[in-house]
């Protein structure tokens, strides 16, 4: 039967989940250094950038949670078939 999810979907976005989980963090941590610098543009700047990411990485995670229970729900059906 035909999987309706690879294990390729499910890899790049586990990969997608990590690059935007360390890049949010890098982006606020240099928010916080420009802004305790009183450089209030630039700091803007990237705040708005790291809320970019945040909100990427919301929606990555959650089709990473429907990707994954599709994955599940068709190893149920694989495996009620089989008996």
């Amino acid at each position: 039967m035909l999987a309706l999810i690879s294990n390729r979907i499910v890899s790049t976005l586990l990969a997608a989940l990590a690059i935007l989980t360390v890049a949010g963090a890098v982006l606020m941590g240099f928010q916080v250094l420009l802004s305790s610098l009183h450089d209030t543009v630039a700091a803007r700047a990237l705040q708005w950038i790291g809320f970019g990411c945040l909100i990427l990485l919301v929606t990555d995670l959650v089709l990473l949670v429907g990707a994954l229970s599709v994955r599940a729900l068709e190893q149920d059906r694989d495996r009620s078939n089989d008996s």
